[in-house]
């Protein structure tokens, strides 16, 4: 377990500064304090889930999860139950590969609490995603400057990962603090794009 006394604000992360493992760093620390076999399983299967996320290796990702069953869901930015969510491994696959091939799994998520269960793993922090700005209105509803190819955007959230009887991930819930806005994006300029963006 992990936690930060002064949790991390809820501003825009500088691109210099835009890392998709920092996540993965801190979850390693977390790692040299746990000493549960059950417990370090499943915080290893996270550490490599979001590596393989970070670095947009679909197979890797899609490695770490469960055939078994999967529950997929998220609160705070509308209910989930009117989108597409996984429920089940044939569909996971298919929103990871859609989430890899959009560009959308570049993630800087500053966690200031890392809590290890028997069969889950909640992370809280503030979430920093680049969206490129022709997604934007298809998933939030409203019209960002088109002259920009990214923005980032920025919400406090908190995961939780859930397990099978093998380790492997059979679902992730998601919690914000209300409503994606368009107060909640800031364009990216084309210079701090990370490479693999573009």
């Amino acid at each position: 377990t992990m936690y930060l006394a002064k949790p991390y604000a809820e501003i825009p992360v500088p691109m210099k500064d835009f890392n998709t493992h920092i996540q993965v760093r801190v979850m390693r620390k977390v790692l040299e304090t746990v000493t549960d076999p059950r417990r370090r399983q499943i915080l290893i299967t996270t550490i490599e889930h979001a590596d393989a996320e970070g670095s947009g290796r679909y197979e890797d990702l899609i490695a770490t999860c469960s055939k078994k069953h999967q529950s997929y869901r998220y609160w705070g930015s509308g209910d989930s139950s009117d989108h597409k969510t996984p429920q089940i491994y044939a569909e996971l696959e298919v929103y990871y590969k859609g989430l890899i091939d959009s560009k959308i799994w570049m993630i800087h998520h500053d966690l200031d609490k890392v809590v290890v269960g028997d069969d889950e793993v909640v992370m809280d922090g503030v979430l920093h995603q680049l969206f490129p700005t022709a997604l934007i209105a298809p998933y939030f509803g409203f019209e960002p400057d088109l002259s920009y190819r990214a923005y980032q955007l920025t919400k406090r959230l908190i995961i939780t990962f859930f397990f099978d009887e093998d380790g492997l991930s059979c679902g992730e819930h998601a919690y914000s603090d209300g409503l994606i806005t368009a107060k909640d994006f800031t364009p990216v300029e084309d210079q701090y794009l990370p490479d693999l963006f573009k």
